[in-house]
């Protein structure tokens, strides 16, 4: 075997050495629950943003937090026609829209189309 052979060979042995070794659940001292109990923990934050007070409707569907506030010039929105609310969509985004925008004071937080659950 040549000189280059038996460094991929070595190569191959540590690195699937290393990647056994990683798969070892060492887990967290004080920290672990057992499989059934975590399953039914409650979780300590919200999965879902609450919808602004009311909901809002726009293009016959609602719309629903889709994330955390952020800084946006106003001079970048324009105001849309809504149910429920007050909303703003960005000037370059053309209907049908993707994303709107509720002022939360100092910031603007997105909103998205609410998934709908229903079938038809």
């Amino acid at each position: 075997m040549s000189t280059v052979g038996r460094n991929l060979l070595a190569c191959v042995v540590a690195c699937s050495i290393l990647a056994l070794a990683g798969c070892r659940d060492s887990g967290l001292p004080d920290r672990n629950l057992p499989l059934d109990q975590a399953e039914q923990r409650a979780l300590p934050y919200s999965l879902h943003e609450p919808a602004p007070a009311g909901g809002i409707r726009y293009d016959g569907a609602e719309w629903v937090v889709a994330g955390r506030p952020m800084q946006i010039s106003a001079s970048l929105l324009v105001p849309v026609e809504v149910e429920g609310g007050e909303a703003w969509a960005l000037a370059t985004d053309a209907p049908p829209r993707d994303r709107l925008y509720v002022n939360s004071g100092d910031a603007w937080t997105p909103l998205a189309r609410a998934l709908s659950t229903t079938t038809h």
